[in-house]
């Protein structure tokens, strides 16, 4: 897919990707589904991803990225549990250092910090449970590899908000000090191997510091490297 490629014409695409595949099975034909789930993902068209994902799960349901692609849709499109029992699944038979067992339990954090979110009522027994599992679900990846970054934020953000509601913080957990670790982790990233997420995470981490200083530095430093990739 190239990036100029227009939300509804990914949208096209995938209703007729979706007619292929129900009368062809070929090598070729489930590769560019699986490539075009991966475009919908970035050009945020959950509804049509759900339903390639799907049928990519239907001929290969043992791929791993379409596992976790699959999961991610589900979340987007308002079904949260399902996602987990997909999440939960792939993990159980992923070995834990693998990189999509890493990925699949951040959105396991996902899933449980989604359905926290959407309660509103979130000093209820079902909202303080699904935050409890967010945190457990993000703090694994993140204790096992301080690299992986974005589990740490969120870990920092869910620490917040626990404790804006009362709750004892988990055993062995220190918000500022994973926040600190995080700063640590990105501000030694050289600059060319920087990815697009790495300003915001930054941004966030600072925010969890309370460096509102830092905070204003790292959103300037992404808007100004966004505005020539959106105006090119």
């Amino acid at each position: 897919m190239t990036s100029g490629t227009t939300p509804a014409e990914l949208r096209a695409l995938a209703s007729r990707t979706l007619d292929r595949l129900a009368g062809s099975q070929s090598d070729v034909a489930v590769r560019e589904a699986k490539e075009l789930v991966v475009s919908l993902r970035n050009a945020r068209q959950y509804e049509p991803m759900v339903k390639v994902a799907e049928a990519v799960s239907r001929i290969d349901p043992k791929d791993p990225a379409n596992r976790r692609l699959y999961a991610q849709s589900l979340i987007e499109t308002g079904n949260a549990t399902a996602a987990i029992d997909v999440l939960q699944n792939l993990m159980r038979r992923l070995p834990k250092q693998h990189e999509e067992s890493v990925e699949a339990a951040g959105l396991l954090g996902r899933a449980h910090k989604q359905i926290f979110f959407d309660s509103r009522d979130k000093s209820s027994a079902g909202a303080r449970d699904s935050l409890k599992q967010a945190i457990a679900a993000y703090r694994k990846p993140y204790e096992a590899d301080p690299a992986n970054t974005w589990h740490g934020v969120n870990l920092v953000a869910l620490l917040a908000n626990s404790r804006r509601l009362g709750l004892p913080t988990p055993k062995g957990l220190d918000a500022s000090q994973i926040a600190r670790g995080v700063v640590q982790t990105l501000e030694a990233v050289p600059l060319e191997q920087q990815d697009e997420w790495h300003l915001p995470t930054l941004a966030e981490a600072y925010l969890g510091l309370d460096d509102w200083d830092a905070v204003e530095r790292s959103v300037k430093a992404f808007v100004r490297n966004l505005m020539p990739r959106r105006f090119s």
